[in-house]
């Protein structure tokens, strides 16, 4: 028996700014990946939570 999975990729985040000092393996001072990272996921979240508050007034306001 077979199972066949389907994944729906997800194109409403921000994937980020990539850096040239990013393949830099000389670089001598921090990159902040991380930072920007969580940076970005905040934004992601941000984002989120606008539509969902974009909807609702929409959904109240046509009341």
């Amino acid at each position: 028996m077979s199972k066949t999975t389907t994944y729906k990729t997800n194109h409403n985040t921000f994937g980020g700014v990539i850096y040239q000092s990013d393949f830099c393996t000389d670089y001598e001072t921090t990159h902040n990946i991380a930072a920007r990272i969580v940076s970005d996921w905040s934004f992601d979240k941000q984002c989120e939570r606008n539509i969902e508050l974009r909807e609702m007034n929409q959904k109240y306001n046509k009341s």
